[in-house]
């Protein structure tokens, strides 16, 4: 894993690098883009905070269920047309978001769009796992988040003003135009990914998602997996809310850190896949844990409204965050068996969904808001934090020993 000669991507393998990052973009924008929107729905839907919040669970809770239930598929079709069915369903939850009139109408969007949406991060997964080898993963994993970064970049600011000038719709009809775009371009260009499929289909549904599930290996990196995206989760749910009302900023620098991150996880990205790729996944995962646990703390130290200074740390929280994604991503396809992958990325992704929505209720036990408007226990959200991350140092490098051990450590 650590070699200096690593292998090049091919003309094909960068096509497909961008298809799949076409469609986790549109995916990123329309999860970034509905609380985005909590205002203008708030006023021009009629929608009481109450209808928003359950809307606003609809997508996580579908899609968690969702990748749970269709993980003994994952394995046992063509993985393109695995994956081009479940993207044409989100496209359908979209289109209907884009024609709500009434609170029924866009909770089913939601909805369907979860169903869907929430198991194509997981085919695309699969996909680079399939068609790239292991020393290239680390920087097509990397490549990967430059979706989420252009969505924060360009995607969302782009949804808000077509929302704010126009109307709300149209910031779903702009998801629903790039992403029909993106579909086509793979329908054409995408080879099928069969070659696992002889293998699952000579067992059931039932037996095949059991034999994914019941792995002691897997469920080390089910837990690490859910680990980060559980401290995540829990710093990102108020940190907006810190930022204005704890440390005194305007609602207008909000964007500004928002863009900050985008571009962090844009440069970061590829940058740290190639390192992962020289040095090894799991030092660069640890450098990334290190940023994340100092630029934590450095959030509680802050106390002026000094704009250049957020900026920095916002910035270095979002460069740790992104080596984590990264090197996470990559060690962890290496744990399952090529007939089992598409199954255990569905599990994985399921157990992370229904652990964001756990993370943002426990953040919202934990803090409280004065009468000042003050949130306070943040700290105590902070370190928990910090005891997720370090948790997760301890798992990578079990996963890490696992691997180096031909993947039998723990069957």
């Amino acid at each position: 894993m650590s070699s200096n000669a690593i292998t090049q991507f091919s003309p094909y393998q960068r096509e497909v690098l961008l298809g799949l990052g076409g469609l986790l973009f549109t995916l990123v924008l329309d999860f970034m883009l509905f609380p985005a929107l909590s205002s203008l729905l708030l006023n021009r839907m009629g929608l009481t905070p109450a209808q928003f919040g359950i809307i606003a669970a609809a997508y996580p809770l579908a899609a968690g269920v969702s990748a749970l239930f269709t993980s003994g598929l994952a394995d046992r079709f063509d993985r393109k047309k695995y994956l081009l069915f479940f993207y044409a369903g989100f496209l359908l939850g979209i289109v209907i978001c884009s024609l709500s009139d009434s609170f029924a109408m866009l909770f089913t969007g939601r909805v369907v769009a979860g169903v869907f949406g929430g198991v194509v991060a997981s085919i695309c997964y699969s996909i680079i796992t399939d068609l790239f080898l292991e020393d290239q993963r680390g920087r097509a994993m990397g490549f990967l988040q430059i979706a989420t970064a252009l969505s924060l970049i360009v995607g969302l600011p782009l949804a808000l003003t077509l929302a704010n000038k126009v109307d709300w719709k149209v910031a779903y009809l702009l998801t629903l135009l790039l992403g029909a775009v993106f579909l086509g371009g793979l329908l054409c260009r995408l080879r099928p990914v069969a070659g696992h499929v002889s293998q699952s289909k000579e067992e059931g549904y039932k037996s095949h998602l059991l034999k994914t599930f019941f792995v002691r290996r897997h469920w080390l990196v089910y837990s690490n997996n859910t680990a980060i995206v559980f401290g995540d989760v829990l710093f990102l749910t108020f940190f907006s809310a810190y930022c204005t009302n704890n440390l005194g900023f305007s609602d207008d620098v909000l964007p500004i850190l928002y863009g900050v991150a985008g571009l962090m996880a844009l440069v970061a990205g590829p940058f740290m896949g190639v390192l992962a790729d020289r040095i090894g996944q799991v030092r660069v995962f640890w450098l990334g844990s290190a940023l994340v646990v100092i630029n934590v703390l450095a959030y509680l130290a802050l106390s002026s409204k000094t704009l250049w200074l957020l900026l920095i740390v916002h910035a270095i929280l979002f460069i740790g965050i992104t080596a984590r994604m990264v090197t996470s991503a990559a060690l962890a396809t290496v744990v399952p068996a090529s007939d089992k992958r598409g199954a255990f990325m569905s599990i994985d992704a399921s157990i992370q969904q229904l652990a964001a929505g756990v993370a943002a209720l426990l953040a919202g036990v934990v803090v409280v808001q004065s009468d000042n408007g003050r949130l306070e226990n943040f700290d105590v959200l902070c370190f928990m934090v910090i005891g997720f991350v370090l948790f997760t140092c301890v798992l990578m490098q079990r996963i890490y020993r696992a691997t180096l051990r031909g993947n039998v450590l723990f069957q």
